[in-house]
């Protein structure tokens, strides 16, 4: 998106904060209001028809959320909140639609982000079918910190928002105990940290070896 581009879209829309663990969007909420956030984190998750919390996906300052409810103009799909503290944007349905119909390179912006967005949901399906439990969270852990993670000055990466076991697990398609059996074999290897919420990956290439030799 070009600095004019960004500019724009940065002068729409009012400013709000959202503390760690607060609702951004409710799923089935019938708002269509856009969700840019500007610094901080957010999880998506759906909500199954028995109670239960599926993680879609994690975001970070520079992306927007709530965007299929704004054009397609139908309630939510998933459930956004604060994985930290959270500065946000929000931008109503009709002026984001207006500025998406001013501003081609940003409609393009638009479809890549969302492409993406499948790519990865197309990815868990075809991990699931093909891949071992054990293989599939090692394969998300790999793929969210290559994405999303942060480099360390000791050159180990870490995730700018707390992922707890659960949340792996939901990521993976595995049960939670798979996740803590896989991380303490990967903490025996050295190649990760366990921390309260918190996986710190201390040798990324090492992980890639370990996935291309497990095929």
């Amino acid at each position: 998106m070009r600095p004019p581009t960004r500019d724009a879209l940065l002068g729409l829309g009012t400013v709000k904060i959202f503390e760690a663990g607060e609702t951004i969007l409710r799923q089935g909420d019938e708002s269509t209001h856009v969700v840019l956030l500007l610094h901080g984190s957010a999880k998506v998750q759906a909500v199954s028809a028995a109670g239960g919390f599926a993680l879609l996906g994690v975001r970070f300052g520079g992306d927007l959320v709530g965007e299929m409810a704004a054009m397609e103009q139908r309630p939510r799909s998933a459930m956004v909140t604060a994985g930290t503290r959270a500065r946000t944007k929000l931008v109503k349905s009709a002026d984001f639609n207006d500025f998406l119909h001013r501003h081609a390179d940003a409609s393009f912006e638009l479809t890549r982000m969302v492409n993406e967005r499948l790519r990865w949901a197309n990815r868990r399906r075809v991990d699931n079918a093909q891949h071992s439990a054990p293989d599939r969270v090692q394969r998300v852990l790999l793929e969210v910190m290559q994405t999303y993670g942060v480099l360390d000055r000791d050159g180990s990466h870490r995730l700018g928002t707390p992922l707890s076991h659960d949340d792996l697990a939901s990521l993976s398609g595995v049960r939670r105990r798979t996740v803590e059996k896989v991380l303490h074999g990967l903490e025996k290897q050295g190649i990760v940290l366990r921390r309260y919420r918190q996986v710190i990956v201390t040798d990324l290439d090492e992980l890639r070896r370990l996935l291309g030799d497990s095929g």
